[in-house]
């Protein structure tokens, strides 16, 4: 009976005796759960952090623990908090790093990149310390922007130069160059290194502001106006192409931004499967996230892989149905892909989620015109016009609806409209010409054609239409005269040359008739054969016709009939029929 009631003792005893070794074990362990990672750890801020970075940095931190005294474990973890907007730990982890290991380039000058956000001073001093153990022509770009912010233009113009002997392709350094110079009033100076700029990269905002201030010195405050007004509207200077700064990217940038810049990256560098690798394992990291598989829905599209793209575009709709990129993305590959009905679910979908969005309403408008609902693509057009009356592209769009529908004053007004946006697009341009011609306004429409010859004067289209619209004005004489302009410019063009000779033997004005010139350019239009070979022959029947030998005329067009009859997958032209009765009665054809 006694030893019945011991064990009833021990049993409730023992989950006492447990508790009180786990709390003592919880107080006195100075490693465990309450003092987990080194002391010299600065406190981290998780809040807003994204779920990657943030597993990334329990991994690290993991590492970290085991290894205290390396070097790179603290480097890794500075390089994760630097990428990801956390700059004051960041840079007490790359200090600690350096204390470890003081031969290691990498922790002072990507310190020093971190500090120069904020602390100028402790940018230089880094800098500073990682130029005396490499030269590096982005560290020296660096150096050179701390040194002109400064005002010690002697050292910043040293340091551009230094950059510069090493790698003469940056843009930077010749920017800075340039800056110096305009702070000592060299103006040819400033002027070489800002012709340099614009040769590297012609669109640079900063390159025209810089310019701007050139002029203003020049004492041209008008052109100074208009290169400030040009930079508000470039491209920002590319940026500065840094391998050591690549190399931090491509191993801890895992946040959302980061993510997207290397898989640019990987993309610039020719590494396709190594973008699609990238975005796979973020999905495979968290399956619910609908961001990363829009991304790997763009890549997969980028890369002509359709199929994983339009999965991914469909999951990430799926996972997010308030996500109005995913499908606009998902509407606009199955319209691609020929699957009118899918897209217009997808599209309709993103429309019931932002009503005012000119770009699935662009795309609903064009779905609508490709499947013979051209009034409703209008209308849908019409609203977008009037969600972006500003962009140029909708105002197109809604022209070549009306085109599609025949409606040619529609599509001047929308037109001239657009062309109050962007006035210099050659497409807006030659629909232009081609509408005003529907509507008899010949003269108006030889202008845009003629503008377009200017422009592009290696389009055939445009020459030829603009003799179509000079003739119809009856202006022959520069109809001719057009068409000699491109026969010279765009020598041995078949379709320039037969205009030409069929012009010159047919037109309506006797005084630029000539059949001679036409039969000669003729004649050589016909040593070739093939599917322009009828055309060929009925050009050298009418020139032939023109100078009064209608036998050799009706054999030419006797000779293009054969050809077709024996060719019969060429265009057959029913008009051969009636010039050769026109022949056969001594007429010759006229335009």
């Amino acid at each position: 009976m006694k030893g019945k009631k011991v064990i009833r003792f021990r049993q409730r005893l023992l989950p006492t005796l447990l508790l009180g070794v786990l709390l003592l074990g919880w107080w006195l362990a100075p490693t465990g759960w309450f003092e987990r990672y080194p002391q010299d750890l600065p406190p981290i801020s998780r809040s807003g952090m994204d779920t990657a970075v943030e597993r990334r940095l329990d991994l690290l931190l993991n590492s970290l623990q085991q290894q205290p005294e390396v070097a790179r474990a603290w480097g890794d973890v500075a390089i994760l908090l630097d990428l990801h907007q956390q700059e004051g730990p960041a840079l007490e982890c790359y200090r600690k790093a350096m204390e470890l290991d003081p031969t290691e380039v990498r922790w002072p000058y990507l310190g020093g990149i971190c500090a120069s956000l904020g602390d100028s001073d402790e940018a230089f001093r880094l800098f500073e310390v990682a130029a005396t153990m490499i030269q590096h022509a982005p560290l020296s770009i660096r150096q050179g922007q701390i040194y002109l912010q400064r005002g010690e233009y002697d050292h910043a113009d040293q340091l551009f130069r230094t950059a510069l002997s090493i790698d003469d392709q940056l843009i930077q350094g010749h920017l800075g160059l340039a800056r110096c110079a305009l702070v000592a009033s060299d103006l040819a100076a400033a002027a070489a290194h800002l012709d340099r700029c614009e040769q590297l990269q012609p669109e640079a905002g900063e390159v025209a502001s810089a310019r701007a201030h050139w002029w203003r010195l020049k004492g041209d405050a008008q052109k100074a106006q208009q290169q400030l007004e040009a930079a508000t509207t470039r491209a920002p200077r590319e940026p500065l192409p840094d391998s050591l700064r690549q190399q931090a990217v491509m191993e801890q940038g895992v946040g959302p931004q980061w993510m997207r810049e290397r898989s640019r990256r990987l993309l610039a560098a020719g590494d396709s499967q190594g973008a699609i690798d990238l975005w796979q394992q973020a999905v495979l990291d968290d399956p619910q996230d609908a961001a990363s598989r829009m991304e790997l829905g763009r890549v997969a599209q980028q890369l002509k892989k359709p199929l994983l793209a339009l999965q991914e575009y469909a999951e990430a709709a799926r996972l997010d149905p308030d996500l109005v990129e995913a499908h606009i993305a998902l509407g606009v590959l199955r319209m691609r892909r020929g699957d009118p009905a899918g897209a217009e679910t997808a599209l309709r979908q993103g429309l019931a989620l932002d009503s005012t969005s000119h770009e699935i309403l662009t795309n609903l408008g064009a779905l609508m015109m490709t499947t013979g609902r051209g009034v409703e693509g209008v209308q849908f057009l019409q609203r977008a016009c009037e969600v972006a009356p500003d962009d140029a592209d909708v105002r197109f769009n809604l022209a070549m609806a009306h085109r599609a529908l025949k409606e040619w004053s529609a599509v001047c007004i929308e037109l001239e409209s657009m062309m109050k946006i962007d006035g210099d697009r050659p497409r807006a341009r030659f629909e232009y010409g081609v509408a005003l011609a529907e509507l008899g306004r010949f003269t108006e429409a030889a202008a845009q054609f003629s503008w377009l010859t200017e422009q592009q004067p290696q389009r055939v289209t445009g020459w030829t239409n603009l003799t179509r619209a000079l003739v119809r004005a009856e202006l022959h004489g520069e109809a001719i005269a057009s068409l000699r302009s491109a026969h010279h410019k765009i020598p041995g063009n078949w379709r320039i040359a037969s205009e030409l000779a069929w012009f010159l033997c047919t037109c309506p004005d006797a005084r630029w008739r000539d059949g001679i010139e036409a039969k000669r350019i003729a004649e050589v239009l016909c040593q070739q054969q093939g599917s322009t070979y009828p055309r060929s022959l009925d050009v050298w029947a009418a020139s032939f016709a023109e100078c009064g030998d209608f036998e050799s005329a009706i054999d030419k067009v006797n000779e293009a009939l054969q050809y077709l009859g024996e060719h019969p997958e060429l265009p057959q032209d029913p008009q051969l029929e009636i010039r050769l009765a026109g022949y056969r009665q001594q007429q010759p054809h006229r335009y």
